[in-house]
């Protein structure tokens, strides 16, 4: 196991070479992942599991319509939405059915849960402005199956996301609270100059001098008098990067009694990635976590619909 990381001012570069990125392991390890984004998955059989067979059904599942969110584009029946590097579709078939997804040159993962009626599915490792096809095959449990295909087109720009929000911790406020962010591309990305901010207003914390995310890494930004042992709230990952800011995140510490954004801006002001209070009213002891670090933040999903209990600072989900 790797010891926890903890960079005050991120001077001691050296470090980071000893480190590994994380591995997100299986769906749903350290997460709801499926339960959070697809609440139907095993809702529609009376046991929980597969639907029933019907020897009678010969017809391949087929997509339905569903609105697509104010970031998301229609295509063909999906509402796809890019981001840096990646990007996510979403769509729905009239009959439960599973998912499988690839993408030349990239990788893919059907994130949402098996017999599902709504679906996700995110691509990471694209090239910036290139279309890529994204394929998709759609069966229900009868056998019945249908290729389709959607074209994507990732983003330029930092492959830096944030994967969770801890605004309400069980322990000490505002010294526990804490936001993780992750790095999601293929080359290390220097947060010289980066800031993190609440409520847009652009006036936060600058992280310190010297800090830089390897590809897969992921690191965790908190005030001065964080404590990784507390005995009130989750430890950090062994070889999550503690990064300690000047002062609290946000003014005073995160909002507990109302929904707040929370974005990250890079060396030149613009936003790189934000968590826009979605899951609204923080719950005590209960984070914000991005159900795949890749899923871009315009999509819908990007959070589930639930925070996760406990939290999970310095375990980012990857597409594998």
């Amino acid at each position: 196991m790797l010891p926890l990381v903890v960079l005050s001012g991120c001077v001691d570069l050296g470090l980071l070479d000893e480190l590994v990125p994380f591995d997100g392991g299986e769906d749903g390890e350290g997460s709801d992942i499926d339960a959070d984004v697809d609440s139907d998955a095993d809702g529609d059989s009376d046991t929980g599991g597969p639907p029933a067979t019907d020897a009678d059904d010969t017809e391949a599942p087929a997509l339905v319509p569903i609105p697509c969110g104010a970031a998301e584009e229609e295509k063909a029946g999906f509402c796809v939405v890019a981001g840096n590097g990646t990007a996510a579709i979403r769509f729905a078939t009239d009959e439960p059915a599973s998912a499988a997804a690839s993408a030349d040159g990239a990788r893919a993962e059907v994130v949402s849960g098996p017999w599902a009626t709504e679906h996700l599915v995110v691509a990471a490792g694209l090239p910036a402005d290139v279309e890529v096809a994204l394929a998709v095959v759609i069966e229900d449990v009868n056998g019945n199956s249908a290729p389709l295909e959607v074209p994507v087109v990732a983003l330029d720009g930092p492959t830096v996301a944030i994967t969770e929000v801890l605004a309400d911790p069980s322990g000490a406020e505002p010294d526990q609270e804490l936001v993780e962010i992750a790095n999601t591309g293929a080359a290390e990305v220097d947060l010289a100059g980066w800031m993190i901010d609440d409520n847009g207003d652009a006036n936060g914390d600058v992280l310190p001098d010297g800090c830089v995310l390897a590809p897969g890494q992921v690191a965790i930004l908190v005030a001065p008098d964080y404590d990784p042992e507390s005995a009130e709230d989750p430890a950090p990952a062994a070889g999550a990067i503690i990064v300690r800011l000047e002062g609290s995140i946000g003014t005073s510490g995160l909002k507990n009694d109302a929904a707040e954004s929370v974005e990250l801006y890079d060396a030149g002001g613009a936003i790189v990635s934000a968590y826009d209070g979605r899951l609204g009213k923080p719950a005590e002891g209960r984070s914000a976590t991005r159900v795949r670090a890749e899923v871009p933040d315009g999509c819908p999903l990007a959070f589930g619909d639930a925070p996760v209990n406990p939290p999970t600072p310095g375990e980012a989900p990857f597409v594998p």
